[in-house]
């Protein structure tokens, strides 16, 4: 053990027994520093760091016990070894003070060999608890990294659930929209760019999406590949959930043609929305995966594949709702898988008033 820097704190009010001890940890290669009563003591404690307190018992101004009692109830300090060395060698006094927090207790006169192997001890404990407190930090910031790789996967509330101990997570919505966008001819695209150049480009739009998501306080469900899906309404209900979603495919639009004039010229999405309930929770053991299900997901998710390039499609249901305050235009009748023949919209801005 490497003891030569250590730094020990006497606290003895007599100044021959102070001598005694410096002069072993003198021998002992040990710095040391000295406080004559219990107060200055204290001063010196909390505005230093020692390695051990040799603490006297019988002091002026302030006794021992009440200095071992103060150290002992002061978080910041309470670790530090303290041996009392006292003259005082009755049985109950050792009990006290072991009891009250002090690592070890030698009596007046003390032998110079029990000193240096009782300091010994008390450096190896300090050691330890500092070993310990690094490896603690270690766990507590892996906790930390976990917990944010966590609520990153996964939507706020479902992810604060998790963390504390919900293992069934599975909430019936009744009024909910969602939305698909989906970048057109992606699988061609990106078959004439490198992996780097397509994660690149894919993670520069989708990190666009997801800061108007959260300027709108909707909630990212997930990307599948080169698709976005977004609700709204989840987890708390909200009256104007799909105004706002209106506003997000609006803004998806402008970003697009934005890219269009920049760097990705061939940048063309769909967008289908659609509105009503659905379920939402969370699957999976090892991988946690968040999703709605739902005949509002799939009919949102047919809005945008039978859906027009550069364009917003609506169901009906969301354009009884918005017809008042947006410009929305009828397309028609289209076909759509598992719901048959369905009337659709598509939404072109907000109404000027």
């Amino acid at each position: 053990m490497n003891i030569v820097k250590r730094k020990i704190l006497i606290v003895e009010d007599d100044e021959i027994n102070q001598m005694m001890i410096a002069e072993n940890l003198d021998a002992m290669g040990m710095s040391y520093e000295t406080a004559e009563n219990g107060k200055i003591a204290l001063e010196k404690i909390e505005n230093n760091d020692y390695d051990v307190v040799l603490l006297d018992l019988k002091m002026p101004v302030m006794d021992g016990i009440e200095v071992l009692k103060r150290i002992k109830s002061n978080n910041r300090i309470n670790h530090i070894p303290v041996i009392v060395i006292s003259s005082d060698n009755e049985f109950s006094r050792v009990i006290e003070c072991i009891e009250m927090g002090a690592l070890d207790y030698l009596t007046k006169p003390f032998n110079s060999v029990l000193l240096k192997a009782r300091l010994k001890a008390s450096l190896t404990s300090k050691d330890l608890y500092e070993q310990q407190q690094i490896y603690l930090q270690m766990i507590k910031e892996e906790q930390r990294k976990l917990e944010l790789l966590l609520f990153n996967m996964l939507p706020f509330h479902a992810a604060l659930r998790l963390k504390n101990g919900d293992t069934a997570i599975a909430d019936v919505y009744e009024d909910v929209s969602v939305l698909f966008i989906d970048i057109v001819g992606f699988t061609k695209y990106a078959s004439q760019l490198n992996a780097q150049s397509i994660v690149n480009r894919l993670n520069s739009l989708f990190s666009d999406f997801d800061m108007m998501v959260q300027e709108l306080d909707l909630e990212k469900i997930k990307t599948i590949g080169d698709s976005y899906m977004i609700a709204g309404g989840i987890p708390n209900p909200s009256k104007d959930h799909l105004e706002k979603m209106a506003e997000m495919a609006l803004r998806v639009v402008k970003v697009v043609e934005t890219y269009q004039k920049n760097e990705w010229s061939e940048l063309k999405v769909r967008i289908g929305i659609h509105t009503g309930p659905l379920i939402g929770g969370v699957i999976g053991k090892n991988k946690f995966t968040y999703d709605l299900w739902g005949d509002t997901v799939n009919i949102a998710s047919r809005m945008e594949s039978h859906g027009i390039e550069g364009k917003i499609q609506i169901s009906e249901e969301v354009y009884e709702r918005l017809r008042d305050k947006y410009e929305i235009e009828y397309r028609g009748v289209i076909e759509i898988k598992g719901k048959g023949a369905m009337r659709v919209y598509i939404l072109n801005g907000k109404k000027v008033l």
